[in-house]
């Protein structure tokens, strides 16, 4: 009976230096250029340099940072032995003009060592937005891109505050000669400056002139002043934003006055200008930095409307019109998603420290088959990703032989060694044949932050199923695996897990057991159905085609 000796040789360095021994990436540690909110698809080319044929069960690319996943479509497929193999990325759209700096991580199976491995290279996506704001806010978040748009809004060109209305009743408000009340929907005909005692139309100052808006240049900014009716503006006044729940004391055209859920005196306004007053105010917060403390109570809600009412035609005109007067964009109608990378925007807290990590593999089963294809031993990859947004140090890794000396050594490893954001480093497991009758070894990691993981290493045992497997075979149907050709009390406990060592379930087998069921239907994969008896434990992997 064959036993594995368990080494472990940790090299803390970039993953992406060391070469796979199955496979080169044709565009590995390249980065490909994509353009935001666009489908767009790149080729690449997987080449299996082993003399074994691999099945790729699949290939999905991670930025843990972002918490973004791409799993790619229609991979599986058998790569003979020094063959190449096209895969397509597409489908991989983002909203933000970030370089994400992917792990692309290629789970695959080799049949004839009934073995499930996975290896990891590198390729980045660098999404370019056609924003004119892209230059500024390139790969920019959370004070960063804050810091750099409120530096951006500074000196805009402005007007004088009667230049300023003029513009908006006669061109940036106007459609075919008529303006429309934002909050109302009221509409008056005019091209001028309306007489309010005629008309009973004003002036809107969605940050309110007593609070901030008051000296000459805020006061005519335009990306904060509407059309409104005289009414729904004086009911309005310096009140803050926020829904209305109870006690109304004026509604009209779906806006209305009254209490939210805190007892606090809130404007609502109809639902088609709801974004527009957030982005209106998220401008003015950054521009003129949150004068009074304004919007800090109503942020929330804030955020919550520009999903809820995202930019329309007209918003978009009147950003492109006031952007043509003032030279400056407001983010917010130009580049609404950024919102998403600024943590706030009435204070100056950024994103809350996170420390996270995430570890390849918390089991890890070998077979003799692997071994002796690679001379007795095997160097077992283990990736570790900084998934926080700070850096990450491995403080210690030890090892639970569980009363067996089958470890022998930690080779070329000091602790502290930094993991930066966005990175991942490799820990290489030397797996080497041995007469240690121990099956099972524990690699204990324990990071910075206190966080500690472990991963099971286990030897699979084929001697007890070898000289059956041929008269084994299984089906699956209807959430059932039907097993075909188990003698009677031959095996007592059964595990099946998916090639991540993942347990999809487990059990003991009954005399003349012939079907498992299962509680959720399998995808099609490779599977692994685990065997134990009194001679040891065997596998047998099973492909389910759906």
């Amino acid at each position: 009976m064959k036993i594995i000796k368990i080494i472990l040789l940790f090299v803390i360095t970039s993953s992406f230096a060391i070469s796979s021994p199955f496979f080169k990436v044709e565009d590995n540690y390249s980065v490909f250029n994509f353009t935001t909110n666009q489908n767009e698809s790149k080729n690449t080319s997987i080449q299996n340099i082993s003399k074994y044929d691999v099945f790729i069960d699949s290939i999905v690319f991670v930025n843990p940072r972002f918490d973004l996943q791409f799993k790619l479509q229609n991979v599986n497929t058998t790569i003979g032995s020094n063959s190449n193999h096209t895969i397509q990325i597409q489908d991989l759209i983002s909203k933000h003009n970030l370089t994400y700096k992917n792990s692309m991580l290629v789970y695959f199976t080799i049949p004839s060592m009934q073995t499930s491995l996975v290896e990891l290279f590198r390729i980045d996506f660098k999404y370019h937005s056609p924003s004119g704001l892209n230059e500024i806010t390139q790969n920019k978040s959370g004070i960063e891109l804050k810091n750099a748009l409120t530096e951006y809004l500074q000196n805009h060109t402005y007007l004088t505050y009667k230049d300023a209305r003029t513009e908006m009743f006669r061109d940036i408000q106007n459609v075919d000669g008529w303006v429309e009340c934002v909050y109302t929907g009221r509409k008056i005909e005019t091209s001028v400056i309306p007489d309010v005692n005629t008309t009973h139309f004003n002036t809107e100052h969605t940050w309110p002139k007593s609070l901030g808006a008051e000296d000459y240049i805020p006061r005519a900014d335009l990306y904060h002043l509407y059309a409104t009716d005289e009414t729904a503006n004086s009911r309005r006044d310096v009140k803050p934003f926020g829904y209305v729940v109870s006690g109304i004391t004026y509604q009209e055209g779906n806006s209305k006055l009254g209490n939210d859920k805190n007892g606090t005196i809130v404007f609502e306004p109809r639902d088609s200008h709801k974004g527009d007053v957030a982005r209106s105010l998220f401008y003015f917060s950054l521009r003129y930095n949150n004068p009074y403390s304004f919007l800090t109570n109503q942020e929330s809600v804030l955020r919550e409307w520009m999903v809820f009412d995202p930019v329309s035609e007209r918003e978009s005109y009147k950003g492109e019109k006031v952007f043509a007067i003032q030279k400056r964009y407001n983010p917010f109608i130009e580049y609404p998603e950024l919102i998403d990378r600024i943590y706030s925007i009435s204070t100056n807290d950024d994103f809350p420290i996170e420390q996270k990590v995430k570890v390849s593999a918390n089991k890890v089963a070998i077979t003799d088959v692997l071994l002796d294809a690679f001379n007795g031993e095997y160097i077992y990859p283990i990736y570790i990703t900084n998934t926080g947004n700070i850096e990450l140090s491995i403080e210690n890794i030890t090892y639970d032989n569980h009363k067996s000396s089958f470890i022998n050594n930690i080779l070329d490893y000091t602790s502290s060694k930094t993991i930066p954001v966005d990175s991942t480093v490799k820990i290489e497991v030397v797996l080497a044949e041995s007469t240690s009758p121990q099956q099972l070894n524990t690699l204990k990691i324990v990071f910075s932050n206190a966080t500690k993981y472990e991963i099971d290493f286990t030897r699979t045992e084929y001697n007890s199923v070898d000289e059956l497997k041929k008269e084994i075979y299984t089906y699956y149907k209807d959430n059932f695996l039907y097993v075909f050709g188990l003698e009677p009390n031959t095996f007592s406990e059964f595990e099946i897990y998916d090639i991540f060592g993942r347990i999809l379930e487990k059990g003991i087998l009954l005399e003349n057991i012939s079907r498992i069921e299962f509680k959720k239907n399998l995808s099609t994969s490779i599977y692994f159905l685990k065997l134990v008896s009194e001679n040891g434990i065997g596998i047998i992997p099973f492909q389910i085609i759906n």
